[in-house]
């Protein structure tokens, strides 16, 4: 059950746009604060200092993928509502979550893209009802005709935040497979791989690794935040 029943902003109080949890105003000075802006890595979306070279180090952690689209800063801001968002106190922020995923999109020119949702650990929809990354796709496709395709599913119960990030690599390897192999990607410009935090990358290299056996086309991945 949402914290959020009586439509008031969550930061400041003040009466909500009516159904993502906040007002206008915060949105706004979230957006100022968070999205990323200047001279970014065009690999792995981290910001350049103008002495620095034409691509941060980080980018060779982050195989399989040609870009690593990351939208916002993982400040307080971000943190604290990703945190209510993931937790399901406020699954409504699922409204403001989307609009930046879908503001991103319009400004790369990539509104016709395809989004393959990094899957869920098996029986998390069982457990606890729902899951984050499906809600958001399911926002993205209804309110912004957003192209969803889920095709990938994962065959453990681990929960990752326990796994080292070695153990991550090889645990992702191990366990993704296709959940719908009819599904045919090549007609597509860009195919996005899509989640909602980026930590140690080990998910989105293992999807990718497993896309890339069947699409060869550019592919791309796009989280709300980055945590390095």
């Amino acid at each position: 059950m949402s914290i959020l029943e009586n439509r008031s902003c969550y930061l400041c109080g003040s009466p909500d746009d009516g159904r993502s949890g906040l007002c206008f105003e915060c949105q706004d000075h979230i957006k100022h604060s968070s999205l990323k802006k200047g001279t970014l890595c065009p690999r792995c979306s981290q910001p350049l200092l103008s002495n620095d070279p034409q691509f941060c180090p980080f980018c060779h952690s982050v195989p399989g993928v040609e870009q690593l689209h990351s939208i916002s800063y993982f400040n307080s801001y971000m943190k604290e509502l990703l945190t209510l968002f993931k937790s399901g106190k406020m699954p409504c922020l699922r409204f403001f979550f989307a609009s930046l995923i879908y503001e991103y999109l319009k400004k790369e020119g990539l509104l016709d893209a395809v989004l393959v949702p990094v899957p869920p650990r098996r029986g998390k929809f069982r457990d606890q009802g729902w899951d984050q990354v499906d809600l958001l796709c399911k926002t993205l496709k209804r309110s912004y005709r957003i192209r969803i395709e889920r095709i990938l599913e994962r065959t453990d119960r681990i929960q990752q935040k326990t796994l080292s990030f070695e153990e991550r690599e090889q645990h992702m390897k191990k366990i993704l497979r296709y959940k719908d192999s009819t599904v045919k990607l090549e007609g597509f410009r860009a195919v996005i791989l899509f989640d909602d935090i980026f930590t140690s990358g080990a998910t989105i290299s293992a999807a990718a690794e497993l896309l890339g056996k069947k699409y060869t086309g550019e592919l791309s991945a796009l989280v709300l935040c980055s945590v390095i």
